[in-house]
């Protein structure tokens, strides 16, 4: 089986779990370049630096940014 570069990369921590697990998850966003916040793209970007806690740290954040920015327009 071929392995994605994504999951070669990942298989160091993987291999740190005790439930390794590798999830595609499919979207029209799914491209690192349309995400708007140039810092989250340094971050998904920095492959030799990527830990899950990192990965953990943009989701929150992208995640606040994103509720914040419904309760603008939603009232």
């Amino acid at each position: 089986m071929v392995l994605s570069k994504l999951a070669e990369a990942l298989l160091p921590l993987l291999q740190l779990s005790d439930f390794p697990r590798i999830v595609n998850v499919s979207s029209s966003l799914r491209k690192i370049e349309q995400i708007s916040s140039e810092w989250a793209k340094g971050v998904l970007s920095d492959g030799e630096n990527l830990t899950e806690e990192r990965v953990d740290e943009v989701l929150e954040k992208l995640l606040k940014v994103f509720k914040e920015g419904l309760l603008e327009t939603k009232g």
